[in-house]
């Protein structure tokens, strides 16, 4: 009886400190993914390690060679099997499944820029920001959208997300190469007083205003792709939301906590 009172107490704080986080309480303890710099923060022991995504990718693949960038120096199955009998092997596969198992059981934070995005939506009271990417830059595993830099860069980052609050249009991009596919992610109410201090930050140069996700990594996805040169594989990075904010960067503030959109129950997929 002890015990379970101790685990509902535990259970209540960790609910009231997720609903209490402040921005800068989440860009101090949370690792990152920044999409605009190609670099991940992971929460290794014993302390954080920032990394290239190609390492994040071989990490969530389970590849601890490439992980530690050994293929060079034991390049035969030979050398592998006698490096497995070292005291540097053991320590580094350790190391490697503590990562893997940080990375997969924690919550790391995205932020996307919204540098002038679409306007809010006075009828609805609301808006539909708008999230483009080349259709060979997104995933084809359902329930998942992809996310680019501010420059258009892909990121191999796809994010799930509800699709009652998800529009897709799809259009060829201007020399017919490809698919431009325009995701817009509609918000819940936003006040009119609230949606003019957003809809100022997003036409600034320098926009301070961005969607803050908060996801947990999950796996890598193996997809080949045909263009006009040939077939190449692309390595997709899988995350589950689990929290969504509008921020301000400048002031380290969130506007608005629209976390809650995870709870709602799903409605049918939309497509323009």
């Amino acid at each position: 009886m002890k015990r379970f009172l101790l685990l509902a107490i535990v259970t209540l704080c960790s609910v009231f400190s997720w609903a209490q986080n402040t921005y800068n309480d989440i860009v101090t303890v949370y690792p990152y993914i920044d999409i605009e710099d190609d670099e991940v923060c992971i929460p290794s022991e014993p302390m954080e390690t920032t990394i290239k995504r190609e390492a994040f990718v071989h990490l969530l693949n389970k590849d601890m060679y490439s992980y530690f960038d050994l293929n060079d120096k034991y390049p035969t199955q030979l050398q592998k099997n006698a490096y497995k009998k070292t005291q540097e092997y053991a320590l580094n596969l350790e190391q490697f499944n503590a990562d893997y198992k940080a990375t997969t059981t924690s919550k790391f934070y995205i932020l996307k820029s919204l540098q002038y995005n679409t306007a809010y939506d006075v009828n609805k009271r609301c808006f539909n920001f708008r999230l483009g990417v080349k259709a060979l830059d997104m995933t084809k595993v359902p329930g998942y959208i992809g996310l680019t830099s501010l420059t258009g860069s892909p990121s191999d980052v796809c994010i799930t997300f509800p699709s009652n609050r998800l529009t897709i249009k799809k259009e060829l991009t201007y020399d017919g190469s490809d698919y431009w596919i325009s995701q817009y992610i509609r918000t819940p109410i936003i006040s009119e007083e609230l949606a003019m201090r957003i809809e100022q930050g997003m036409a600034k140069p320098d926009c301070p205003i961005a969607l803050m996700f908060i996801v947990i990594p999950q796996r890598v996805s193996k997809e080949i792709r045909n263009w006009k040169y040939g077939q190449l594989q692309q390595n997709f990075i899988l995350a589950k939301t689990v929290g969504l904010y509008i921020v301000d960067t400048q002031k380290e503030t969130i506007l608005c906590n629209l976390s809650k959109i995870f709870t709602a129950s799903p409605n049918t997929y939309k497509k323009k």
